[in-house]
Parts: structure tokens; C-alpha cells; sequence
């Protein structure tokens, strides 16, 4: 079989490496365009990275020392509550693991509910230190966007994935509808069985199957970014640092050699050069913005019609927060390997992926909407955001039911959502959105006082050992492996 991606940006070159990986006998094309470029504007990953670097064969090793990573343990949410406090959203195993237990079917949560009527907050005290154990230890890393597109162009080459480098200019369909071939600037024609659209806000495949957009402004406002990169790293943090501002939020994240830096805004209450004017305030390093981006949180009606398949921005995209697109693309990626066979022979496969995509691409959109629920009142756009923004169906019926019972599990059964409900009780806890009465009422009527003092010599009891731990500072590991 002859597959053909156009875009040679993360989405693509991922998508690529793991359908080779699936189907080492299928001639796999990328066709890119350096005329085009790639987005590069978001500069970290979520865990799903680690399965597709897995999956690929790829050495963590080999990766960061190539894409000038650095490990990424959490996301640092700083000020969104407009009272200088901040929390930490991670997977962190053992304060999430009643989560996935199997031998917890009531899904009481009695630890973690013992801990939030105690006031304590469900993250490691580790994060607020640049302190690792090894490159192995976590799933999540930081990278230089270009870099890491060099690397991946090379892990395609030695897996015998052809790279052309030309600019399509038209697409033809067959009687059928289906994509014929990809025609390029010099009418080189490119023939194929199955097309992946990877071309970004552009669309270029996609759309001339009559794919249409759906807009999601309504339940996520913000719609501009300012992308810079600074050369400071002397703190070479193990988080994404997402810090609350007057009109949205800035982030940092710290690479090897400098720093990735961007505000996304909604430009309804600032403009770029407002903006700009803000954040430069928070560093003490005179930056050029390297981006302006325009953007619209939403996705495609239909991400596979016929012969072709949208991946990456191409198909969805909802905005910076939580690093959410480059695990799209991988989810994606594997769920499509996965149907692929079956679809030559019965097609309906693609219907049943849209429906599935559409209801994971809520799921994130249900998750960063989380973010923004917040008590911050101290600017225009944080006082209007509750009458702008329009609460999704999901959010609408179940965040104030678990102000009292935490997220319960049961509720995510999707297997490709991205984000589960240990990643909502985190942010829930971090913006104090947890009735700590009332679940320390029902702790105290369903739970003995030794059950719950037991549950807080667990807590302490971790603690202890984490201070028992051969941590190693995050500079002097990367030194260590010859990446500095």
C-alpha cells in the first residue's frame, strides 16, 4: 500500500514513523515544504510521547540529546486564581493512584479525599526544585520545535520513509471522490492509495473532500499568541511554567540551550502590541516576538473522509495550555494504524473514528475549559470570562457534582480521551474547587478515625521517602549524558 502525508511538521513526521512501524512494508511519503515551515510554537509534550518513542524504537537518550530536550514533569499553573498562589498539574502516581487501582470499584477515593479536607495539595514537594532522578524516571519532556523536526526527518530516513521536498499546488479527485493524486509546483504528479492531510490551519487535502470547521470560540475564548524565544536557562525547570496574565496566560519552558516563551490572549481585550508590552515586564531579557499567531479553538467535521485522513492542526486544535496537540496527533496516529486493515474492506471504519475523535476532542476541550473556572476577577477579560465563556455540556453536568465526590473514573470510557479523571481532580484541587467541608464530613461519617490517620501516615510516610530519594540536579544529569 502507498501512503502519501503532506506536511512535514511534528504531526506529520510522528504519524509517518508510527504507520512504518505498523506496516514496514507500505511506502510511506512526506511531502514537505521549507517555503511553508512548521507552527513551532508549542515546545513540550504530554506523556503519550513516551509510548510513541516506545513504540518507535526511538532512545530517550538519543531524542534529547538531538531535539536539545529537557525533562518535563508537571505543568506549573501560577496565579490563576488572581491570588499569587500556584499549583502543579502532573500525573503523579501516588497521589492519583486510587485512580487506577482495580480494586476500587466504589471509587470512595477515601486517600485522596482524606488529603483535601486536610488541606493538603495533591503534588510532590520535588516540583518546586529542579531536582530528577534520570532521564527515564518520567513520560513527559521539553524540546527545541526545530530540533526536534531535524531529528525526526533523520529517524524517518533510517526507516526508509521517502522525503520529498516540493510545494503541492492542486489536488485532483477520481470518479469516485476519492484522492487521486497531489500535484506540485513543477505538475510532478503524486499518486497514492491513502492521503494524510498534515498541512496545518491550511487544510490543502481535507478541504477539497468538503470537510467544514467547527468553531469552539464559544467555550474557549482565547484566539492570539505571541510565540519568543529567550536565551536565559539557568533554570533549567522540570515544569511548564503557565502563568495567569490580564487577558490570558504566558508560558515558559525551558530547553537545553533557551528558553520557549509565548502569551496567548484573547485579542477581543488586547492587542499584540498591548500584549507584547506586558510580557515583556516579566523578563529581564529584551525579546523580538518570532510568532503572531491568529487562532480559533475548534475541529473538523469529519477528520477521515474517503481516502484521506487529517491529523494534527490540520484536523483540531484548542490552544497551548496543557500541550494537548502533539498527543492528539499520537492517539490519532495509533488509532488509525489500528483500523486501517479493516477499513480496505469496510470502509464505515472512518464514521466510526470521526465519532470517536469528536468525542475525544471534546475531552480536551472539557479539560483546558477546567482551567479557566477560576475566582481571578482583577482585569476586564477575568470579569466578563464567565458570561463570554459558555460551559460545555460535560462540564456543565458534572464539575459541580464533583465539587463533592471527586471525578470518578467510570465517566471516561473512551480509550483514546487524553485526559482521565485524575488529571480533573488535580486542577480541581489546585483552583479550590473542592467543597473541603462537605468531603470532610462525608470522610468522618464513611471512614474510622484510624482509617483516616492511617491514610495521613501514607502521605507522610511518602514524603519521607522522597527525601530519601538519590535525586541529581537536572543540569548535571543532562551534563552527564554529554547533552550540554
Amino acid at each position: 500500500m502507498n501512503i502519501t502525508i503532506l506536511g512535514g511538521g511534528t504531526a506529520g513526521l510522528v504519524t509517518a514513523l508510527i504507520t512504518k512501524k505498523t506496516f514496514p512494508k507500505y511506502n510511506i511519503t512526506i511531502i514537505k515544504s521549507d517555503s511553508i515551515g512548521i507552527i513551532g510554537v508549542g515546545e513540550g509534550s504530554t506523556h503519550h510521547w513516551k509510548k510513541f518513542t516506545t513504540y518507535c524504537d526511538i532512545p530517550t537518550s538519543e531524542f534529547v540529546k538531538e531535539a536539545e530536550g529537557s525533562i518535563k514533569r508537571s505543568i506549573h499553573l501560577e496565579n490563576w486564581n488572581g491570588d499569587r498562589t500556584s499549583y502543579f498539574h502532573t500525573g503523579n502516581d501516588f497521589f492519583l493512584n486510587e485512580y487506577k487501582r482495580f480494586d476500587n470499584p466504589s471509587e470512595d477515593l477515601g486517600f485522596l479525599k482524606t488529603l483535601i479536607s486536610n488541606d493538603i495539595k495533591l503534588e510532590d514537594p520535588v516540583f518546586y526544585t529542579d531536582l530528577v532522578v534520570s532521564l527515564e524516571q518520567g513520560s513527559q519532556y521539553h524540546f527545541n520545535t526545530y530540533k526536534l523536526n531535524a531529528f525526526l526527518q533523520k529517524v524517518c530516513k533510517r526507516n526508509n520513509i521517502n522525503i520529498v521536498e516540493t510545494t503541492i499546488k492542486d489536488v485532483t479527485l477520481n470518479s469516485a471522490s476519492d484522492i487521486e493524486c497531489l500535484i506540485d509546483e513543477n505538475n510532478i504528479k503524486y499518486s497514492s492509495d491513502f492521503f494524510i492531510d498534515c498541512s496545518g490551519f491550511k487544510r490543502f487535502i481535507i478541504s477539497k473532500l468538503g470537510a467544514k470547521w467547527i468553531s469552539y470560540r464559544k467555550y474557549l475564548p482565547m484566539n492570539h499568541a505571541l510565540a519568543f524565544p529567550t536565551s536565559d536557562v539557568t533554570n533549567l525547570r522540570t515544569s511548564t511554567l503557565a502563568r495567569a496574565l490580564s487577558s490570558g496566560w504566558n508560558w515558559q519552558i525551558a530547553t537545553q540551550t533557551r528558553m520557549g516563551n509565548g502569551y496567548v490572549f484573547c485579542d477581543d481585550y488586547i492587542n499584540s502590541d498591548q500584549a507584547y508590552e506586558e510580557v515583556q515586564t516579566y523578563y529581564s531579557e529584551k525579546f523580538d516576538v518570532a510568532k503572531d499567531i491568529k487562532f480559533e479553538a475548534g475541529r473538523l467535521d469529519n477528520l477521515w473522509i474517503n481516502n484521506c485522513l487529517a491529523v494534527g492542526l490540520c484536523g483540531s486544535f484548542v490552544e497551548p495550555l496543557e500541550a494537548s496537540s502533539i498527543g492528539n496527533t499520537i492517539l490519532q496516529a495509533f488509532a488509525f494504524v489500528r483500523v486501517l486493515p479493516a477499513w480496505k474492506s469496510d470502509r464505515k471504519i472512518s464514521k466510526l473514528f470521526n465519532a470517536q475523535f469528536e468525542d475525544s476532542f471534546n475531552n480536551i476541550v472539557d479539560f483546558i475549559q477546567l482551567h479557566y473556572f477560576t475566582k481571578r476577577s482583577d482585569s476586564k477579560f477575568w470579569k466578563e470570562l464567565s458570561n463570554v465563556m459558555i460551559k460545555t455540556d460535560f462540564n456543565q453536568e458534572y464539575i459541580d457534582i464533583w465539587r463533592k465526590t471527586l471525578p470518578q473514573k467510570t465517566v471516561f470510557n473512551n480509550r483514546y480521551y487524553m485526559f482521565q479523571a485524575e488529571d480533573f481532580a488535580s486542577v480541581m484541587s489546585g483552583l479550590g474547587l473542592y467543597d473541603k467541608e462537605y468531603i470532610k464530613q462525608q470522610l468522618l461519617k464513611n471512614y474510622s478515625l484510624t482509617k483516616i490517620q492511617n491514610n495521613l501516615k501514607i502521605y507522610n510516610d511518602y514524603l519521607k521517602s522522597t527525601k530519601n530519594q538519590k535525586y541529581i540536579k537536572h543540569e548535571i544529569l543532562l551534563q552527564q549524558n554529554n547533552m550540554l
